[in-house]
């Protein structure tokens, strides 16, 4: 376990400054509950000045909505308390189940919204005539809180989130530029791609919610674009690289040494890229493009098996190449302190990952109902059992549980898998002591309220290891199901206008099935490689694109291969499980390569490149097509393939 660094120190100090300002405040103005604002400054906290102005604002907006729900629900229900519980469940879980939609800074304000209605609601049930009292009283309390804690933020020492951003984005070079490494000089060449790296795509996806924070931070607006341009090439590079990775392992399969000229480029670009967040662009890109282009006008009449490999290998250089000159000088961009000047981009022909996202609606609307029923439960035990302070355990056990629900949400601190801990810690510490104008030794109140508060917590616990025993390993099976489905669809052409978004969920699948696979036991999930669909879904993707461009025996063969996988897709979801494809697909792939190369070898590039895409995704182990090693051999087959 590391110690605190003495950022976190500062940050544990700046904060401890503004609850006490926050607690002078509210008892200047002689509120009933100063220690809300207490409170609320710890909620709120957060290392970065546009993180913490961000939260703040956006749990003002949730507690306001919250209270008003109150002032309106609580006298209509009053006399109806089991109809009372039901709808504050309800308004409770449904909000939750809309915070879960939205994966920014924004979702707080529903997530606020749904639990400060049973905080404000509940403990005035016994007298509804001041509920409106209390729910201002309450709003006061937290926007003091909130107020204390942006502007100790903003003014002490503040950290900005566009230096985190570029921490990050530092990390992840390096990160990227290892494995980079690896790849292009063959030690990890291989079609299988580690956890480890895997774990780079959920480390972009990642990236998300700070780049949701840079709109509050001070000169940070003019860098979102830059930022999200700059997400959707780092998630495009990774597919990239394990293709990459899957030519060069085939290229090399029978023991061969890869060709002198290709391995002096590869070396050259694997220096390059290892300088990670250290490199520059430079004169580079344009300088490695141009031997990766000669190298492509080589021998062009050769349609061997190993040839087209080395095409393909030569295409996905070409793409690193101008993808990680883009990346560098949005990296710049971002740095800079004047952002006035155009950006231009060198990667161009294809389009870039789009910001559409994959979501498990059933299991969050499954989440969102154990909260709902929780709270129900937790109610009619106050309810039936006449427990004066009941209120406090129905309260708390809501909170938790919708803390509980979104964890996957994320949050920007320190110490993230502290966080939950911490902050329940410092924000019970603060209601606990209950601090206010004048002292009470009303000892009894104190104990049952702190007893209240303490139970809820743990029923919350309880309930959500019980209503939700199922774990990673359902939420990794629903998630390579949604993937066979949504592969199924696009190859048989039931989505051809979905392709940016297409892209955009495969690489957010990936992002959320990393963690997944981390944790679960099931050793079938232990050998998912996800990023082998992920290129097989760019693959059908640039067939669908590019078919139209084939006539006639060309255009079938390559109809004929979409059909198959979709079928093989179906197959997968009918069967439950990873089953292995058919010998009549990998034939059929043959078929169209074949066909397509003999029509017109030069002008069907992209088409070649994505069905021995397709044939290495699907059949990483299987001999290369019959009679395709010698290239002299090619004519007979061929013109059989055509006929």
């Amino acid at each position: 376990m590391s110690f605190p660094s003495w950022r976190d120190w500062l940050f544990s100090a700046k904060a401890f400054l503004a609850s006490m300002l926050a607690l002078f405040v509210a008892l200047s103005l002689d509120l009933p509950r100063p220690y809300w604002a207490m409170a609320a400054v710890y909620v709120v906290a957060n290392p970065l000045a546009g993180a913490t102005s961000s939260k703040g604002l956006y749990r003002a907006l949730g507690t306001l909505l919250g209270a008003s729900a109150a002032v309106f629900l609580v006298p209509l229900f009053v006399n109806a308390p089991e109809l009372l519980s039901l709808v504050i469940a309800l308004w409770t879980g449904t909000l939750l189940f809309l915070s879960m939609l939205d994966r920014s800074a924004r979702s707080y304000v529903f997530m606020l919204a749904g639990y400060s209605l049973p905080l404000i609601a509940l403990p005035s049930v016994g007298a509804p005539e001041t509920i409106f009292d209390t729910a201002l009283a309450r709003s006061e309390e937290i926007i003091i809180g909130i107020t204390c804690a942006s502007i100790v933020s903003a003014v002490v020492f503040p950290a900005s989130v566009r230096t985190v951003l570029g921490g990050r984005i530092v990390s992840w070079f390096d990160d990227a530029g290892s494995w980079a490494d690896e790849i292009l000089r063959g030690e990890g060449a291989s079609p299988a791609t580690p956890l480890k790296r895997q774990k780079l795509a959920a480390d972009v996806t990642g990236l998300d919610l700070i780049i949701s924070q840079l709109g509050h931070d001070a000169n940070g607006r003019d860098i979102v674009r830059h930022s999200r341009e700059l997400r959707g090439r780092l998630l495009m590079l990774l597919p990239l690289f394990s293709s990459l990775a899957d030519r060069l392992h085939a290229l090399k399969a029978d023991g061969e040494r890869l060709p002198a000229e290709l391995s002096n480029v590869l070396n050259d670009i694997a220096d390059w890229l290892r300088q990670g967040g250290k490199g520059e662009a430079g004169d580079n890109a344009e300088r490695l493009r141009g031997r990766v282009e000669a190298l492509q006008q080589s021998d062009p009449d050769n349609v061997g098996w190993n040839a087209l490999l080395f095409r393909s290998a030569l295409a996905r250089q070409a793409e690193i190449v101008d993808l990680w000159h883009d990346c560098l000088t949005l990296r710049d961009q971002i740095r800079s302190s004047n952002h006035a000047g155009p950006w231009h981009p060198v990667f161009r022909h294809r389009r870039i990952v789009g910001r559409n996202r994959h979501y498990d609606y059933a299991l969050l609307a499954f989440a969102a109902s154990s909260v709902i029923a929780a709270i129900v439960v937790a109610s009619f035990f106050w309810i039936f059992s006449g427990w004066q302070n009941g209120a406090g355990f129905v309260t708390m056990a809501a909170v938790a549980c919708s803390f509980f629900a979104a964890l996957l949400l994320g949050l920007l601190i320190p110490k993230p898998q502290f966080n939950m801990l911490a902050m329940l810690l410092a924000v019970n510490s603060a209601s606990f002591i209950a601090l206010q104008d004048r002292y009470s030794s009303d000892f009894t109140t104190f104990a049952n309220e702190a007893i209240a508060a303490l139970a809820g917590i743990g029923f919350a616990l309880g309930w959500t290891l019980i209503a939700r025993p199922f774990g990673a390993e359902l939420a990794a099976r629903r998630l390579l199901r949604a993937g066979w489905r949504d592969l199924a669809e696009t190859a048989a052409g039931e989505r051809r206008t979905d392709h940016e978004q297409l892209s955009g969920r495969i690489l957010d699948r990936l992002g959320q099935l990393v963690p997944r696979l981390a944790a679960v036991e099931d050793r079938e999930l232990k050998k998912v490689d996800g990023f082998a669909e992920v290129r097989l879904g760019f693959n059908v993707l640039m067939l669908q694109t590019k078919r139209a461009e084939l006539r006639g025996s060309s255009s079938l063969s390559v109809g004929h291969v979409l059909t198959g996988v979709s079928d093989f897709y179906r197959s997968r979801l009918k069967a439950g499980q990873a089953i292995d494809p058919p010998d009549d697909l990998r034939q059929s792939i043959d078929d169209s390569l074949a066909t397509v190369v003999l029509e017109n070898p030069q002008a069907d590039r992209e088409n070649v490149d994505a069905l021995v895409g397709l044939r290495r995704a699907l059949f990483p182990e299987a001999a290369p097509p019959a009679n395709w090693r010698d290239p002299q051999a090619l004519a007979t087959p061929l013109q059989i393939a055509a006929e």
